[in-house]
């Protein structure tokens, strides 16, 4: 498991941390971006083109990956780019 700083343990390096996955998320004036690497070793980023102040819009972005994540579990080992 992964540790924070000592002022926050589910904080550190600019990475939020949920036991062994971390995270960030973030905004500027029309976006909104969250990016995570997983314990599996799967990583993502979602970014976006538009921003609420609406505070259940993080947790709303978030969960647009989480649910994509439970549908597919497994992702194909092939190399889509191999010439």
């Amino acid at each position: 498991m992964y540790t924070g700083s000592t002022a926050n343990a589910y904080y550190g390096c600019g990475w939020s941390i949920a036991g062994k996955n971390y995270y960030h998320q973030g905004s500027l004036p029309g976006t909104a971006t969250e990016q995570a690497r997983l314990d599996n070793g799967f990583n993502f980023v979602v970014l976006t083109n538009t921003r609420s102040w609406n505070t259940k819009f993080d947790s709303d972005l978030d969960q647009i990956f989480w649910k994509a994540y439970a549908k597919n579990p497994t992702w194909s080992s092939e190399d889509l780019f191999a010439k």
